[in-house]
């Protein structure tokens, strides 16, 4: 029972500061002094007042250390706070402003940050004591001594002096006790880092040995592979000097062929030269032979007028004379009917020779689809030789 006593009150203390109870003057002292610390930041730091209101109310909550980016460090004070969590930008600069100036905050890497709050209201931690160390005195005039108040004994007094020395000293001895088991937790880990580190090194000698193994069996593969690549590249060579003697000989026969097709051409543009010529001139003859038939024609009518202002004038002479008006207007009638006659068979000429013309121009687009068909023939054939040589 006197063991079990003794364990229990030397370990409730440890546990009464895990678990943030209070253990008497000691501690409220340690955690009011820490707050006139974190008061006296605003003033140190303005450009960092930010995190330090922050750190003020989550000094109000109790927390421990916060470490990782600075995302990271927000959404866990939002999450301690138990409201959105603060602005990254603010927070970075707040960071950025107080390190390397104060104990609370420490950059372990170009993007890791540590929020050191775990122990700052402990008056056994050497991160207090930091903490109070860096806080400089205020400036303060001291006043007049007063009478001093019934107080108690000087018993009272030591008895009191006495316990605050015992609380102290049950607290330096947990701390010691933590550290103690501390060591011990890191010793094990290390252990524990050691045996995994030896079994990595068996490990990774295992897979040293079998990669030596597959880099011996790729290399002896890759030999292989470089003789049938060899003998691959020798048939690809033959085979493109085949394919280029096969185009020089599909080359010179479209180009015979070219020129086999331009003469074509050229001869089919000359005879269609000549039928516009001579259609050219069978127009200008229909076209004289009316200007010929309409001036004939313009003539009878005048001669047609003149008698009958003759008649008309010569109105006494109308019945002696009409024989010889009906003879005259029937050889008007004649000549214009054979004019007529001689215009109609002008027009089945014009018509036969639009008909011929007509025909001449549909063989011509038969033979413009028909070099148009062999020059795309021939374009394909050098596209496909162009296809089939080996790209360099």
């Amino acid at each position: 029972m006197v063991v079990e006593a003794k364990a229990g009150a030397r370990v409730l203390p440890r546990y009464a500061r895990i678990l943030g109870v209070s253990q008497g003057r000691a501690q409220r002292e340690a955690s009011e002094a820490a707050r006139a610390c974190l008061v006296a930041m605003r003033f140190r730091f303005p450009g960092a007042l930010y995190l330090v209101e922050l750190v003020i109310r989550l000094g109000e909550i109790g927390a421990v250390d916060l470490a990782g980016s600075v995302s990271q460090i927000a959404k866990m004070i939002g999450e301690i706070l138990g409201e959105p969590p603060p602005d990254v930008v603010k927070l970075q600069r707040s960071l950025r402003a107080l390190e390397g100036r104060t104990c609370l905050i420490k950059n372990e890497s170009r993007l890791r940050w540590r929020l050191c709050l775990a122990g700052i209201s402990d008056p056994g931690s050497e991160r207090h004591r930091a903490l109070l160390k860096e806080t400089p005195i205020p400036f303060r005039i001291g006043t007049a001594a007063a009478p001093c108040p019934e107080g108690p004994d000087d018993a009272s007094a030591e008895a009191l002096a006495l316990r605050q020395r015992l609380e102290e000293n049950v607290s330096k001895l947990c701390e010691a006790e933590a550290e103690r088991d501390g060591a011990r937790a890191a010793q094990a880990d290390l252990e524990r880092q050691l045996r995994a580190a030896r079994a990595d090194v068996e490990r990774l000698s295992g897979e040293v040995e079998g990669l030596r193994g597959e880099r011996d069996g790729a290399e002896a593969a890759g030999q292989d592979q470089r003789a049938a690549l060899e003998v691959v590249r020798d048939e690809l060579a033959q085979r493109v000097r085949e394919q280029e003697a096969t185009l020089g000989v599909t080359r010179d026969q479209l180009a015979a062929r070219d020129g086999e097709l331009a003469a074509e051409r050229e001869r089919r543009r000359l005879a269609e030269e000549t039928r516009a010529r001579e259609v050219a001139a069978l127009e200008d003859a229909m076209k004289a032979q009316a200007a010929a038939a309409a001036a004939e024609r313009r003539q009878l009518e005048e001669a047609v007028l003149d008698r009958e202002v003759a008649l008309e004038d010569s109105g006494r002479q109308i019945a002696a004379l009409r024989a010889e008006v009906e003879r005259i207007e029937a050889a008007a009638n004649a000549r214009v009917q054979a004019a007529e006659s001689a215009a109609a068979e002008e027009a089945k000429k014009i018509a036969g020779l639009k008909a011929s013309l007509k025909d001449e121009r549909e063989r011509r687009r038969a033979t413009e689809s028909q070099l148009r068909r062999l020059e795309g023939q021939a374009r394909r054939q050098r596209e496909r030789g162009d296809g089939d040589r080996p790209r360099s």
